[in-house]
């Protein structure tokens, strides 16, 4: 053979050599860059679907200050033990107003609870039917949070008036141990 055959010879074994070799690095090359594209679409979804939580964040978001603002609500409600003292002066204005004349109010003994507190209230008084019908309206509808547990109302035996006796429970915050 010829020299220059076998230099056409080994530049073809060698031109055949590199494109074998190219194509497969080219191939594993493409096979890298579509398993990067995809894990990259992925996370461009992931991403874009975390954008949609900006809403349900910001609704959250309002439920917990709602809820707080509940709370702090509830919480001024509720009387504290110092200022039962003051509740009693309510309820004395209250009857004033409404032209109830009180005879006694006796609170029980402190019921405690886990998150706040009853005392109970027992009241008696002498008033007419409608002024008494106004002073349970206005005391239904002071801020503080009492239930009233049970109610008896006669008729004085002198004059146009009912005798009165309620029994209240005040609920009051906090461990009243401690305050």
């Amino acid at each position: 053979m010829d020299i220059r055959k076998i230099d056409f010879l080994a530049a073809g074994i060698i031109v055949m050599i590199f494109t074998l070799a190219f194509s497969t690095l080219f191939r594993e090359g493409r096979a890298k860059a579509a398993a990067l594209k995809e894990e990259r679409n992925t996370l461009v979804e992931n991403l874009s679907s975390t954008g949609d939580m900006n809403p349900e964040f910001d609704r959250i978001t309002k439920e917990i200050n709602d809820s707080q603002k509940n709370l702090n609500n509830f919480d001024g409600q509720l009387t504290g033990r110092e200022r039962i003292y003051g509740f009693l002066k309510d309820i004395d204005r209250l009857a004033r107003q409404n032209r109830l004349d009180l005879k006694d109010i006796k609170p029980g003994m402190i019921e405690k609870g886990d998150l706040y507190s009853r005392i109970p209230l027992n009241i008696s008084g002498n008033s007419g039917f409608k002024d008494f019908y106004k002073f349970l309206f206005q005391l239904e509808n002071i801020l503080r949070i009492v239930r009233i547990e049970g109610l008896r109302v006669r008729r004085a035996p002198e004059g146009n008036t009912c005798d009165i006796e309620m029994a209240l429970t005040v609920f009051i915050s906090g461990d009243v141990g401690h305050e």
